[in-house]
């Protein structure tokens, strides 16, 4: 976190996050006990954080840990609501009416973020 560009720190842990909510929303065996898990994760996360940024860094290094506590505190509103209203599977509209965040191999690599039918490449910018 703290040696990698603030942009790149913050459209990393999107993907991730993505990632892992549709992993837990894809869970064979309890996709709602997945998600409170995960929601779990992320709290956890946020205290580590939190601890980071309490901690020696220089000015650019406490921007982008602030702004991955911004993000990832939006992140864990999200789940909570995923949770509270019981979405179990990745094309519920509450889900799907989120940024998300995925690396696409095809028809080109890069990161391409997709909201309901949208999908519009991330052009690192």
């Amino acid at each position: 976190v703290t040696t990698n560009f603030c942009q790149v720190v913050i459209v990393g842990g999107m993907m991730a996050w993505t990632q892992e909510t549709e992993a837990a929303l894809q869970s064979e065996k309890d996709a709602s006990k997945a998600l409170g898990v995960f929601f779990q994760k992320n709290v956890r996360q946020l205290e580590v954080l939190t601890e980071v940024v309490r901690g020696q860094l220089t000015k650019i290094q406490r921007n982008t840990v602030v702004a991955l506590v911004t993000q990832d505190v939006h992140a864990r509103d999200i789940i909570e609501e995923l949770c509270e209203t019981k979405v179990t599977f990745i094309g519920a509209f509450k889900w799907q009416q989120q940024l998300r965040y995925y690396w696409i191999t095809q028809p080109v690599e890069d990161c391409f973020v997709k909201q309901v039918d949208a999908v519009i490449r991330y052009g690192h910018e």
